[in-house]
């Protein structure tokens, strides 16, 4: 199955989370324009110092996870929580193993239906 390891945990292996996507978001430039008075457009000086700098990537994965209980949901969620919530920790997928990222990690998750619930990573 299909999923990430966050620091050294597995999301299907040691989480029980089936992926449903994973998406990285591509990098966007950190532009830097200065305005000149007399000028029409300000001045782009984004590659003033040689290279061009970028803001975080957004690393978002959806999961699925069975719990016959809320109960039993809320002890899972709250491992998950406390081993990876809040925290900044390697991400290495499955797909790319030969690549990691890096990054402060969210989670959240919805019921949506009686014994399913939607688990969320994101990490910046």
């Amino acid at each position: 199955m299909q999923g990430l390891t966050i620091g050294e945990k597995h999301t299907y292996r040691d989480f029980g989370l089936r992926m449903l996507s994973c998406t990285v978001s591509p990098p966007e430039p950190k532009i830097e324009e200065i305005d000149i008075p007399g000028r029409d457009v300000p001045l782009d000086v984004s590659d003033f110092f040689g290279e061009i700098l970028y803001k975080p990537r957004t690393l978002t994965a959806v999961f699925d996870t069975e719990a016959r209980s809320l109960q039993s949901f809320l002890c899972k969620f709250s491992e998950i929580c406390n081993d990876m919530h809040g925290f900044t920790k390697k991400i290495v997928l499955d797909s790319e193993p030969s690549y990691y990222y890096e990054g402060r990690i969210k989670v959240s998750y919805t019921k949506k239906n009686a014994i399913f619930y939607e688990v969320t990573l994101s990490a910046s």
